[in-house]
């Protein structure tokens, strides 16, 4: 939604945030039920950071509003197939976060979301490659079997997932950190959001305008609550400071990516039709606490 000169029931204020009044109609929508006429500024999500499923959660205002879009309907369908078989067999793959000081403000506490990432990971056994340069993944690089992708901070799509060979595995998810990462969902090489779900990922977030680092979504919380079996909705709004805002969360809302994770036995012997990915997830799960 673009901004608007003036609106009946409207005060704006001074600053960076309470001046401005544009915002993603999906992040609008999440914020119908506190029926104000405010559009200014941004609504403090009173469901960020929370751990309780949102039918346990006691403040019925938040609307856990997600989007299922792409450039094409044939991805938008491939998004939902891929994100329902991915529940029963689990999501496998290796992680790529893509951090390191950015020359943008802020860079100090982004990088800090993504070290935290990799740490999260690491305790749950699933294998991570760390780029904690300034510079981003090259193009020639090696992007196998990526299931999780988290970085920052390039204006577009570029790297390994501009190659035509290029493919994310069924069900992974991709985030990449920047203010208009998500101004356009409808062009399979604009921005980031729009590629990614092209290239093959079930879910990313993105942004439709400046957010401010302080309101943009925190990386560190969704993948924390993808986790712990949380929704991608869930996930996703526990994970963002604010509504009425620029974030969207594009992909299958009830989207459980380690469901089956739960039910893992981590005292069982490993079975004969386990893959190399589980392996290493329950023998890195039953050596945790081992120096």
């Amino acid at each position: 939604m673009h901004s608007a000169d003036s609106y009946s029931g409207d005060q704006p204020g001074n600053g960076p945030i309470r001046s401005r009044n544009e915002a993603s109609v999906d992040s609008e929508l999440s914020a119908i039920g506190f029926y104000s006429r405010e559009i200014s500024g941004a609504i403090p999500n009173s469901y960020f950071r929370s751990f309780r499923a949102i039918s346990d959660f006691n403040n019925p205002k938040v609307l856990l509003a997600c989007r299922l879009d792409a450039p094409s309907a044939a991805t938008v369908r491939r998004m939902v197939v891929d994100a329902v078989a991915t529940e029963k067999n689990g999501l496998w793959g290796r992680a790529y976060i893509d951090a390191g000081e950015k020359n943008v403000a802020g860079s100090t506490t982004g990088n800090e979301w993504l070290t935290e990432i990799v740490g999260q990971l690491h305790k749950v056994g699933i294998p991570v490659v760390y780029e904690n340069t300034p510079a981003l993944f090259p193009d020639v690089y090696p992007l196998t079997d990526c299931a999780l992708y988290y970085g920052w901070y390039a204006g577009k799509v570029n790297g390994p997932f501009t190659r035509p060979d290029f493919r994310f595995v069924p069900g992974a998810i991709a985030v990449h950190i920047y203010s208009f990462s998500a101004t356009t969902l409808r062009d399979p090489n604009a921005d980031w959001v729009g590629p990614f779900v092209t290239k093959g990922a079930a879910a990313s977030l993105g942004n439709v305008y400046e957010p401010y680092l302080q309101l943009t979504s925190r990386l560190d919380t969704f993948n924390d609550r993808l986790l712990h079996g949380f929704t991608f909705a869930e996930s996703a709004y526990m994970a963002t400071p604010a509504l009425s805002w620029m974030t969207v969360m594009v992909g299958d809302p009830l989207y459980r990516p380690y469901e089956s994770w739960l039910q893992i036995d981590v005292n069982a012997q490993f079975g004969k039709n386990a893959n190399d990915w589980q392996m290493y997830h329950e023998f890195a799960v039953k050596n945790a606490a081992r120096p």
